[in-house]
């Protein structure tokens, strides 16, 4: 750490979608997070990584990769998080995930004689 910063990041599945860890809200084991192209630690049975060698001069933006999340409707809530690295300082962070869904659909507009259309954007509405 005498050489540039690191960062502590808890990954953990947020199961009511507000962005904070909450009591009962389980840790994600696995993952992987960092800076893009950077260094790069896995979370353990804790959801804790330490990333190290963030450097000391520039900001980094540490985030979850995607990649190594094992559910693919399993993603993070928010981008990730920014620290301005310091060398001995180990910054703390949370990065929640979330479940997602994915629709598939068809759109026929019945005018044309029920003729499929495509690159239609859907809203839903609850």
């Amino acid at each position: 750490f005498a050489a540039g910063g690191a960062a502590a990041v808890r990954v953990f599945r947020d199961l009511d979608a507000d962005g904070r860890r909450d009591p009962g809200e389980p840790p994600v084991e696995g993952v992987r997070v960092g800076p893009q192209g950077f260094a790069s630690g896995v979370t353990g049975p804790d959801g804790v990584a330490l990333v190290r060698g963030l450097g000391a001069t520039r900001r980094a933006r540490v985030a979850v990769d995607v990649g190594s999340v094992e559910d693919p409707f399993e993603q993070p809530a928010r981008p990730g998080f920014e620290v301005l690295p310091r060398p001995g300082r180990v910054h703390a962070g949370e990065i929640g995930l979330v479940r997602t869904a994915e629709i598939e659909t068809r759109v026929v507009f019945e005018a044309e004689g029920g003729r499929p259309l495509a690159n239609v954007d859907l809203q839903l509405l609850d």
